[in-house]
């Protein structure tokens, strides 16, 4: 599976900066990436290339105060396109703003490691474990 990650970083005023662009990184460039912008306002998106009909074809995240809301778009058999996130099931149904939206507090994590673990298991294998994402 080939792979471009890519980016923003939220500025002042919502004022974007976009990240440069990697072709077919390596786990450690993503790592890289990640690490860089642990605690920053940002987005990060890895999209497989070219996308497939059917299953996972772009993980993004949106990373917020230290909050991370991380959704994996995938095809399904009928070519719809469907969003997963994670399944925090200790949070309670809070909203928590992330990047100017409110997002419910289940579906977010604080937890960088789990972060880095989803990014490494799609950009080996092209897709996310059901356990891995909750």
């Amino acid at each position: 599976m080939s792979t471009i990650l890519g980016g923003y970083i939220m500025g002042v005023d919502f004022e974007r900066q976009q990240l440069p662009t990697i072709s077919d990184p390596n786990y450690r460039a993503i790592e890289d990436t990640l690490i860089s912008l642990k605690g920053v306002d940002s987005v990060v998106v890895l999209r497989a290339v070219p996308e497939p009909e059917v299953g996972p074809y772009e993980l993004t995240l949106h990373c917020d105060k230290g909050n991370y809301l991380i959704m994996l778009n995938e095809y399904d058999d009928d070519g719809d396109s469907g969003v997963r996130t994670i399944s925090n099931t200790s949070s309670d149904s809070t909203l928590i703003p992330i990047l100017g939206d409110l997002y419910s507090a289940k579906s977010i994590t604080r937890d960088f490691q789990v972060v880095c673990s989803i990014f490494k298991e799609f950009a080996d294998s092209g897709n996310v474990s059901e356990l891995l994402m909750s």
